[in-house]
């Protein structure tokens, strides 16, 4: 009977295991080199950017194409799409994503040991988002201009396989975004990937339940100041993180910031970690935008020194709807004047 390896089962099942727990690491990777940039900043990111992070923030006026890809550890590499649409109608945007994770080339052992060929890893996700705005007018009559609270929901479908085998989940997102007034200062919170874990080779991988919660200040026009807190309760870890952006000229920016993680299954776990990161604006619909994240120690003795991300995004205006009209010429015939 053929066996793997508990490290290679660990690596191909993208499980990280902390304190008997383990949790799936794909639906972690669901963000943008934006979002990786300023933290999970749920208050502070809008669009596509805060696809996997917030769903109520992916309301847009545009229709909004995103590509990404993502080198990670060797023989590994993660490639998301998404595209989000807004029911003008409807006053509703939804939104639609996929990713892959592949790895490749990992050494298979049979009961024995002895190698037996190679094997390769496959996850997989697809998911839609819905967000809608919801009018806090009746709640506050008395003051002139209020903004709309935006409510976001979220379900996606994993699949992972690794060699021959497969399982798979359903997860849901839920989400809420507020900006105040003109105070400049927008909150956020979400709670991501709720459901059940897989099983895969008698090991269980659980979900990584996040509770997320943010804020955004607009502190100048080329300044934005984030911050936010998550939890993951599987992991008993938690993260505190502080970003910015700081935008030079009309068609570019830099980011950046610090997170301080604290697992409660290991007491001496305060790992600080430093993301940086910039975006550029190409012509008028369309962006660029890069992260760089450092690593810890074990990453780098494997040559690793850190994980780039680069996303590119392109908005466009929805279709408008064609409004025909008719008259009656001076014969009696029905024509068309105007479209």
């Amino acid at each position: 009977m053929k066996r793997y390896s508990l490290a290679i089962v660990i690596v191909c099942a993208a499980a990280v295991f902390v304190n008997a727990e383990q949790t799936l690491l794909l639906p972690k990777l669901q963000k943008t080199a934006q979002g990786a940039a300023l933290g999970d900043g749920a208050a502070a990111l809008a669009g596509l950017n805060a696809q996997g992070i917030n769903p109520a923030g992916i309301a847009s006026q545009d229709v909004e194409f995103m590509a990404q890809y993502q080198p990670l550890l060797e023989q590994s590499n993660l490639a998301m799409v998404g595209l989000a649409y807004p029911l003008k109608t409807l006053n509703t945007t939804l939104s639609a994503g996929y990713m892959d994770l592949r790895s490749g080339n990992f050494d298979k052992r049979d009961s024995l040991g002895r190698s037996d060929g190679t094997f390769s890893v496959e996850d997989r996700m697809g998911g839609v988002n819905v967000s809608v705005p919801v009018s806090l007018k009746p709640f506050f009559p008395f003051y002139w201009k209020v903004n709309p609270l935006y409510l976001g929901v979220g379900v996606k479908q994993y699949r992972f396989q690794i060699a021959t085998r497969s399982a798979g989940t359903t997860a849901w997102d839920a989400g809420v975004r507020h900006a105040l007034g003109k105070t400049g200062l927008t909150l956020g919170a979400a709670m991501l990937n709720i459901g059940r874990g897989v099983v895969l080779y008698k090991e269980e991988s659980r979900l990584p339940t996040t509770l997320l919660l943010s804020a955004a200040y607009q502190a100048a026009p080329a300044l934005t100041l984030t911050g936010s807190y998550s939890s993951i309760s599987a992991e008993r870890r938690s993260e505190f993180s502080a970003g910015s952006e700081i935008q030079l000229g009309k068609r570019f920016c830099l980011r950046g910031r610090y997170a301080l993680m604290r697992s409660l299954a290991k007491t001496s776990d305060n790992t600080p970690h430093l993301t940086a990161g910039f975006g550029l604006k190409i012509l008028k619909a369309s962006a660029l935008d890069y992260a760089f994240q450092s690593t810890d120690e074990s990453s780098g003795s494997q040559g690793q020194n850190g994980l780039h991300q680069i996303t590119f995004t392109f908005r466009f205006a929805p279709p408008t709807a064609r409004v025909r009209r008719y008259t009656v010429d001076g014969g009696g015939r029905v024509i068309e004047v105007t479209e």
